[in-house]
């Protein structure tokens, strides 16, 4: 978008600045503000945290072949966040995981946890593939959100009691250590404090977690633990409602469920975000067999499950559809989406899953909204609009959040004077935005302070916008100097941002069946042309693509790139076919 506008300065045409824009400058100042406290902040205390937690273990007495474990599942960790050559590793067991999880080796036993692991999900993508040091600290924040300590044995996980008991005890052992070590409770503190302002809160047990429950009751054998823990993890809603592990759901005992099994403590657990939580109930097993026919060709989220079709993919539309968008249901319910066996009854519960309150990176209130006060006239704008939306807040969010699985079975000239620009008048989403800006403005203050500038700057500008988008509503001519920020709004967006746009692409659920991904993708800016004061404008919009991809290639910014130059971008129709 940001070349369209340094194009219309270079031509002489005025800003036509579309709502498009604006969620993108906003976008992408979320972006560079989550990098920045990634780089200054997140990752120096998570090294801290690792290696004191290592030295810890180290020093420990007590039992020898749990810390020991212990001592190998914190030593990948710094091996990754230093960038440690394979080759280099002399602990065998650690080297296979290592080695798994730099190769991205899709799914397989990690050696070192005893259960199966998407390994392609360590493949580093969006904005961690720009230096290495963020891409070791992408695999390491994986490995931390990823790695599980299960409470469950199961058929359906191959996790055996054995199993369970042994990183239950491990479990243990590294709540205790963090607890006795007051830098390192401090240190734990204080990063997840930062996550939970920026992207809510978790749903899978915590080391605290751990801790209180072990202290309730007389039981001290680990598998009576285990049931205890397990039924405060019941009791406290710490049942996992996405499920981004690896469940056969055919092998589950009767009356198990594929949250339950995947119920226990990650050192520092992924986010729970309302769109992973929506999707899982939108996804098989809880929606089931396809209802149409499948002599036809099967709808975009069809898949084969032995002699079955079933619903193996979520789309962004569904998401669409659940807060509001009627243009987006009818799409769904026009490319057969919907004809599944209990999709009525899932949507509605996951309907549920999106109320409550929302975070700064992905607004469910701000989309809805925008979504539902529209008119029929604008209401493909509006979806297109909230599905760039979206795709940026996913691919913003990728490695804090959780990800819903599919159960398994130019030359310089001088310009011609700009005299005019318009922007697009949508008071109610720039006053959303502007108060997701100020709460993490004011989030950012607490934590890092000099990060706070591009963000008041930017809530000011905001502040711009809403003013020149009443006058224009209550039909009074634009000043100049309203016509000149308009006009300069993409240089001053960088000024601010220091960074353009390009296209990018982000996946956002994992169907292991058919060992492909959902992607998102936002390709090149769409033109837009609108005539004001006799004057033609231009202005840029979203385009969006959703497509599947092998999960052994889930795809990177680059790739996505050269597809899009290549005229290779697969596209979705809006009836859902390929």
């Amino acid at each position: 978008m940001f070349d369209l506008y340094e194009n219309n300065r270079k031509e002489g045409v005025g800003n036509y600045i579309t709502e498009d824009f604006v969620l993108l400058g906003n976008s992408l100042l979320l972006s560079q503000t989550l990098a920045n406290i990634e780089e200054k902040v997140l990752l120096p205390k998570y090294k801290e945290f690792i290696q004191g937690t290592l030295e810890a273990l180290e020093k420990k007495q007590g039992n020898k072949e749990i810390t020991a474990q212990n001592i190998r599942y914190v030593r990948l960790v710094k091996a990754l966040l230093d960038m440690t050559p394979v080759a280099e590793i002399t602990d065998q067991l650690l080297q296979q995981d290592l080695s798994s999880i730099i190769q991205a080796d899709g799914v397989k036993e990690s050696v070192l946890m005893g259960y199966q692991m998407d390994f392609s999900r360590f493949k580093p993508r969006g904005r961690y593939t720009r230096s290495e040091e963020m891409s070791s600290w992408f695999r390491a924040m994986t490995w931390s959100g990823m790695a599980f300590f299960p409470l469950k044995s199961s058929k359906a996980t191959a996790i055996s009691n054995e199993l369970a008991d042994r990183l239950t005890s491990q479990a243990l052992e590294l709540a205790q250590i963090i607890r006795g070590n007051q830098a390192l409770a401090t240190r734990y503190r204080e990063i997840d404090s930062l996550l939970f302002l920026l992207f809510g809160s978790v749903e899978d047990m915590t080391w605290q977690d751990y801790l209180t429950a072990a202290g309730k009751g007389g039981q001290t054998d680990i598998r009576s633990l285990r049931g205890r823990m397990f039924t405060f993890a019941g009791k406290n809603k710490k049942i996992a409602r996405i499920h981004d592990g690896i469940v056969a759901t055919d092998q589950l005992e009767k009356g198990q469920t594929a949250g339950e099994v995947l119920s226990g403590m990650r050192l520092f657990p992924m986010r729970s975000s309302k769109d992973s939580a929506a999707f899982q109930k939108l996804v098989y097993p809880s929606v089931t067999r396809y209802t149409g026919n499948t002599q036809e060709p099967l709808p975009f989220t069809a898949i084969t499950l032995g002699t079955d079709v079933v619903k193996g993919f979520p789309r962004g539309l569904e998401l669409m559809w659940l807060l509001g968008s009627q243009t987006a249901g009818e799409q769904i319910e026009r490319g057969q989406d919907s004809k599944y066996k209990k999709y009525s009854q899932m949507w509605k519960e996951a309907r549920n899953e999106l109320a409550g309150p929302a975070n700064v990176v992905i607004n469910t209130k701000l989309m809805r909204d925008w979504l539902l006060n529209g008119t029929k006239a604008d209401a493909d704008r509006r979806l297109n609009s909230m599905l760039g939306y979206w795709t940026w807040g996913r691919y913003t969010s990728l490695l804090f959040t959780k990800q819903s699985v599919t159960g398994v079975s130019k030359s310089f000239q001088l310009p011609s004077e700009r005299t005019a620009a318009w922007l697009e008048p949508a008071t109610s989403l720039y006053l959303n935005i502007l108060k997701d800006i100020r709460k993490l403005l004011a989030a950012v203050q607490q934590i890092s302070p000099e990060s706070t500038d591009p963000l008041q700057r930017y809530a000011d500008l905001l502040a711009q916008l809403i003013s020149i988008a009443k006058a224009e509503q209550a039909g009074l001519q634009l000043k100049e100097e309203q016509i000149n920020v308009l006009n300069n709004l993409d240089a001053t967006f960088y000024s601010i941002i220091g960074a353009k746009d390009q296209p990018i692409v982000v996946d956002v659920h994992t169907e292991v069946n058919s060992q492909k991904v959902l992607e998102e993708g936002l390709g090149y800016a769409k033109r837009i042309e609108t005539s004001k004061y006799s004057q033609k404008l231009r202005g840029a919009l979203f385009t969006h693509f959703e497509f599947k991809q092998p999960m052994d290639a889930r795809m990177t910014d680059e790739l996505w790139r050269e597809r899009l130059v290549q005229q290779a971008a697969p596209a979705v129709s809006p009836e859902g076919k390929k």
